[in-house]
């Protein structure tokens, strides 16, 4: 017996040369529609039930897009388009120092873990979770020392005077 890479050839058989292709095939059916319908955490987030052939959820963890098969999830790849041309320079910001705000009416710290409000002449450069220390104030314990802003309203923030540490 003889071989042609690596397949067996009987004895006594005659190799004839493929033929020309053949003409194209018919067209396929047209596929479900893809309907891509959010974003999960990650693949393990993809919901169990209520699913239609076609959908499409996008993995934020990875950026793969999972389609629904009819009975289980296909990763069909990364989600992604081309990179977008580069934005504008923005302006400059403003200098930089110690950015501060006084009261425009008494502070007492609060017991820790609790919250205070207080009125303040410029709240414009706080954000939510901005810590806030404190030089001096009206009473409470442990001065001076550091709060959290939980909320702002116009010139009223609410401050939180974060867990003792232990």
């Amino acid at each position: 017996m003889s071989s042609v890479v690596g397949t067996p050839i009987p004895a006594n058989s005659v190799l004839v040369p493929a033929g020309a292709p053949g003409p194209p095939g018919a067209t396929g059916p047209a596929g479900p529609p893809l309907n891509v319908k959010g974003t999960v955490a990650t693949s393990a987030s993809l919901p169990t039930s209520g699913n239609t052939v076609g959908d499409i959820w996008i993995a934020a963890d990875t950026r793969h897009g999972w389609t629904w098969s009819g009975t289980a999830w296909i990763d069909i790849g990364l989600i992604q388009g081309p990179s977008g041309a580069t934005g504008p320079a923005g302006p400059t910001g403003p200098a930089g120092g110690n950015a501060y705000t006084t009261t425009t009416n008494p502070l007492t710290v609060p017991a820790y873990g609790a919250t205070t409000t207080v009125n303040v002449a410029d709240p414009g450069f706080l954000v939510l979770g901005s810590f806030i220390y404190l030089e001096s104030a009206g009473g409470g314990p442990d001065l001076p020392g550091i709060l959290v802003v939980t909320g702002i309203s116009g010139n009223t923030l609410t401050l939180l005077n974060p867990v003792q540490p232990s």
